[in-house]
């Protein structure tokens, strides 16, 4: 709904609501003047009285007659209050005006915290005001005169208070719709921002303007390690060394999550015996704290602090927070549902390392750039050794643990910055940038010890043992395609004279080396 839609809409709701507590009031000053008014006047004033609380009562299902009834009500209540102003003149609205706008005053600058109703505040003050003038002047002059100008005051109370009523309403409109145009600009910031820290950068400084906050942060929930991590903040930081985690289900984070309702702590937050310590650091004053879900699951809480010299948090901020909390879970569920694809479309289901088109594409750019400025780029190609007869004797499961096994040992061996791959079946690639051949032949051979030693505890019938071929950019290749080629090569080779070997481009014919148990190897872990 646009701006203007909902200036329409708030400009004939609350007209029939003001309108219903003008018309009595104007009537109970055509009372005052019974003995001077024809009885078929007063009839007729009660009459249209009734009609008009019946016909603003009345939900017409034509849009056309549900703006007519209320605008043609309004126009007569206008032609009876200018044609009483037109006889008997317009001083006698002097004193209530001032009275009205006392009241008017009053009823915006005063927090009004049981909602009164400014129009009818203004009504009211109108109607006293019109007693105390009657009482006064009806000494002075004749009864006819005064109750007649009783009425008229009487009815222009009621239409000055509609227009005091109505005018602060629209204030009120035009900062809800002010509202509406922030959480618009919030939900295009986080559309835009690309993971989830800037979601969360975007959201803080939002949640900040929208709810006239001077701190906010938001803990984001973990199911697995069932605990809540403070992931962002603003206008105030924990102390340092200050663990940034809560145990899920503690503290007021914990209670939001738990439950998924808003809660709201008035003046001295801070000392509220449901807060957890990181959350008592972080508050000041009045707290409002509101769940970011989607629609399964809690993601985690934002929270929104205020000064205690300022006015506690109401019901509407506790809606513009939650819209915008709402509009934050969609956002992170949104891009963990896209990590989680971009993880199985590039990611070994098993072992849990690259699959062979993603360590492809590793392969290439980095070959490219370590030629490009004649960097030494190592590439080691290995496969099972008799794979196919551990997989018929010992089955499928204990096959499964053998591939396990062989990429944690490749991750223990390998550095960050190392791409390790598995490239189909039983074969595993590992791309090291910056490692020449005799590097590269020394890893493997610590990788060997290593594979045997874990299918030792493996307990497997056969031993566990691979077959390894190395070969090195810029020397042997000078693109990834090539380079790997010339790496299954030596694989083969390795595997054709009797497995467990690793051949590596040391000599002219780069001649396979068989790894000696006895051999005095440095440690596992690659530096």
């Amino acid at each position: 709904m646009t701006e203007r839609q909902t200036m329409k809409q708030y400009a004939f709701g609350d007209t029939k609501r003001i309108l219903a507590v003008m018309r009595p009031v104007a009537l109970a000053g055509f009372a005052l003047a019974r003995p001077t008014l024809p009885p078929d006047l007063l009839g007729l004033a009660v009459l249209y009285v009734a009609a008009a609380s019946i016909l603003s009562a009345v939900q017409p299902r034509s849009s056309v007659l549900r703006v007519f009834i209320p605008v043609a009500l309004g126009l007569v209540d206008v032609a009876g209050l200018t044609a009483a102003v037109l006889h008997f003149g317009p001083a006698s609205s002097v004193a209530p005006l001032i009275a009205a706008c006392v009241a008017g005053v009053a009823g915006t600058v005063i927090p009004w915290g049981w909602g009164v109703d400014l129009g009818l505040l203004g009504a009211l003050a109108y109607y006293g005001s019109s007693l105390v003038y009657y009482t006064v002047e009806q000494q002075a002059a004749g009864d006819s005169l005064i109750a007649h100008e009783t009425a008229v005051i009487a009815l222009a109370g009621g239409l000055t208070a509609y227009v005091v009523g109505e005018w602060c309403r629209l204030g009120k409109m035009c900062e809800a719709a002010q509202s509406m145009r922030r959480l618009n600009a919030a939900g295009e910031d986080m559309v835009a921002a690309q993971g989830d820290r800037s979601v969360i950068s975007a959201a803080l400084s939002h949640a900040a303007a929208l709810a006239d906050a001077d701190r906010a942060w938001i803990m984001v929930a973990d199911a697995e390690e069932q605990l809540l991590t403070l992931e962002g903040q603003i206008g105030a930081s924990p102390p340092r060394g200050m663990a940034t985690t809560v145990p899920a289900g503690n503290g007021v984070a914990g209670q939001v999550v738990s439950s998924r309702q808003p809660v709201m702590i008035a003046g001295g937050a801070q000392n509220d015996s449901r807060l957890a310590d990181l959350e008592r650091e972080l508050t000041d004053g009045h707290l409002l704290a509101v769940p970011i879900s989607d629609a399964t699951d809690a993601l985690g809480v934002l929270m929104v602090s205020r000064q205690a010299a300022k006015p506690p948090f109401g019901d509407a901020d506790v809606t513009v927070v939650t819209m915008l909390a709402r509009t934050v879970g969609a956002k992170l569920q949104a891009a963990r549902l896209i990590r989680d694809l971009h993880q199985a479309a590039t990611t070994d289901s098993l072992t849990g390392l690259h699959n062979h088109g993603t360590f492809l594409d590793h392969l290439t750019e980095r070959v490219r750039r370590a030629t490009m400025i004649g960097q030494e780029t190592a590439l080691v190609v290995l496969d099972l050794d008799r794979f196919k007869s551990i997989n018929d004797t010992a089955g499928h499961a204990a096959a499964n643990q053998v591939l396990k096994a062989l990429a944690d040992v490749l991750r223990q061996q390998c550095r960050s910055s190392d791409v390790i791959g598995r490239c189909g079946g039983d074969e595993f690639a590992v791309l090291l940038p910056g490692t020449g051949a005799q590097e590269a032949a020394r890893i493997a051979r610590r990788a060997a010890a290593a594979l045997r030693e874990a299918g030792e505890r493996l307990a497997l019938p056969l031993p566990v043992t691979a077959s390894w071929g190395i070969a090195c950019a810029p020397k042997d290749a000078r693109d990834g395609e090539a380079l790997f080629r010339m790496a299954d090569e030596r694989l083969y080779g390795a595997k054709s004279a009797g497995g467990d070997l690793v051949a590596a481009p040391t000599t002219p014919d780069a001649t396979p080396q068989r790894l000696s148990p006895l051999m005095p190897e440095p440690a596992l872990r690659r530096p």
